[in-house]
């Protein structure tokens, strides 16, 4: 054979031998490669995908939904151009197919978030589409109020960036010596009109009573008719909609302190419904309201195809305030947050949905809230948060009770103030060098008896990438509370997903 089909001599290097095996000429010439300036940004970009297909079957008034199919697909990317500067976006695109009677298509698509970050010498900026998440407890998260909750139907395992409204603004952070500042200033307001029905859309949304205006979104179509919200679907004037807030922190030992104000809207809308409407969509409980006659519907539609017009709904301006604080026990952590929304003077308080014998109506009360929890974990086996929640609303109107949240029964005489007591849990972890990784997240009513709860497990395969896991979602209650209104959102589910 021709030297060059030799093979290499062996080499021996203290009594061992150790074979080098030359590659071809063409294994050794050396790759091309991009190079200059987008070398290095090809070298920076960075492209994550997921996707997953959930089917449910509804555990409540399955007439309404039997099952559902939920198709989602996830894009994110980052990019560094410069040291100092990146580049973010997501967005995703969703197909809902629904076995209600008469069976509908619901695609959704949507550019997320998308955004610069800078990084100067003393500050940070994120500009342009964004979501601010700014819970400092992991169940209640009572001081998250920047950015409003979207509500359409999320993913299994849904993260707490995908469970807001993304909306265009900046975001910038920066210290004042020992105090950390952070501005914000959103552009426009964006409500998410999965907020008009009382379906969960991805997880429980612990502490966020009365965004929910019928309890079966199936019977009332899922949304409130088009010229209901077509409204909310304008562009706002930008001094119409804009978002302002602030905070401050600071750390004292092992004591981090905060405060926070927010000049922005209220999740939940005030009304201006017709009598017949504001009857249907207490329906169900008429019986248990004292006054008044069944009012049929002017449209005629069992299923309030028409709710009331344009205008029926509106989001309206509320400042709220807020304080946190933490302490660091060893490998618990207890947080504690309080929140006031007070009708004082000429800064509005917070919209009330109550039920009376004419049905359902808004009034606008003083809202206090307070939150303890104890944070802790074990490795990565298990990590969570422990909490007790009360939501105060104070000036209910005499002969009324509030919507989804007190029981319904005899009418109290009187401006009244109404508690609301619950325990929470969100606890999550991972086996298996996350091979295996679950969620369990729920909240049960102390004085008015109701319990929600979903919970996640995903065991992801050694082979092809792909996870599938399971969910269930439970809601019940006693009459006129949460778990009473979301009876019809509790299901169970299979699902299968990639990602990377």
């Amino acid at each position: 054979m021709d030297a060059a089909d030799e093979p290499a001599p062996p080499v021996v290097v203290d009594d061992e031998i150790i074979i080098i095996d030359e590659p071809d000429a063409a294994a050794r010439a050396p790759t091309s490669q991009v190079s200059g300036a987008l070398g290095r940004l090809w070298e920076t970009w960075h492209l994550g995908v997921d996707s997953d297909l959930l089917g449910s079957l509804q555990l409540a008034e399955p007439s309404d939904g039997p099952w559902r199919l939920l198709g989602s697909f996830w894009v994110e990317s980052s990019l560094l151009p410069a040291p100092n500067l990146s580049l973010h976006a997501n967005g995703f695109a969703r197909l809902a197919f629904d076995a209600t009677p008469t069976g509908r298509l619901v695609p959704s698509a949507d550019l997320y978030e998308a955004y610069a970050k800078l990084n100067l010498e003393r500050a940070a900026v994120n500009g342009g589409r964004i979501v601010v998440p700014w819970a400092r407890t992991r169940a209640a998260a009572i001081g998250d109020r920047v950015s409003p909750p979207d509500l359409r139907r999320g993913p299994p395992f849904p993260d707490p960036v995908r469970q807001k409204q993304p909306a265009w603004g900046a975001w910038v952070r920066t210290s004042l010596g020992p105090v950390g500042v952070e501005a914000i200033a959103l552009a426009r307001y964006e409500p998410s009109e999965g907020s008009l029905a009382a379906s969960n859309q991805g997880g429980v949304r612990i502490a966020r009573y009365q965004t929910a205006l019928v309890r079966s979104p199936a019977k009332a179509g899922g949304l409130l008719a088009d010229d209901d919200t077509a409204a909310l679907r304008d562009e706002y004037e930008l001094v119409r909609s804009g978002v302002l807030a602030a905070r401050a922190s600071r750390r004292l030992g092992h004591l981090d302190l905060g405060g926070s104000v927010v000049w922005g809207f209220d999740e939940t809308p005030r009304l201006h419904l017709r009598p017949d409407v504001a009857r249907a969509l207490v329906a169900e409980v008429a019986a248990l309201l004292p006054g008044g006659e069944d009012v049929p519907l002017v449209c005629g539609s069992p299923e309030l195809a028409c709710i009331g017009g344009s205008g029926t709904l509106e989001y309206q301006r509320q400042t709220s305030f807020s304080l946190d604080a933490s302490w660091g026990l060893g490998v618990i952590i207890v947080r504690a947050e309080a929140l006031a929304v007070p009708k004082v003077g000429g800064i509005g308080g917070k919209q009330a949905l109550v039920v009376d014998g004419r049905g359902l109506r808004s009034e606008q009360v003083s809202l206090y809230a307070g939150v303890l929890a104890a944070e802790g974990g074990i490795g990565d086996w298990i990590d969570g948060s422990v909490e007790l929640i009360d939501v105060v609303w104070d000036g209910v109107p005499a002969g009324t009770r509030l919507w989804g949240v007190e029981l319904l029964g005899d009418l109290s005489a009187g401006p009244r103030t109404v508690h609301r007591v619950a325990t929470a849990l969100s606890v999550g972890g991972g086996l298996g060098g996350d091979r295996v990784v679950w969620q369990l997240r729920g909240e049960a009513g102390v004085l008015q008896p109701d319990v929600l709860v979903a919970a996640d497990v995903r065991y992801r395969l050694p082979v092809l990438g792909l996870y599938i896991g399971g969910r269930t979602e439970l809601y019940t209650g006693l009459t006129g509370s949460p778990g009473w209104m979301r009876q019809d959102a509790s299901m169970v589910g299979v699902f299968v997903g990639e990602g990377s």
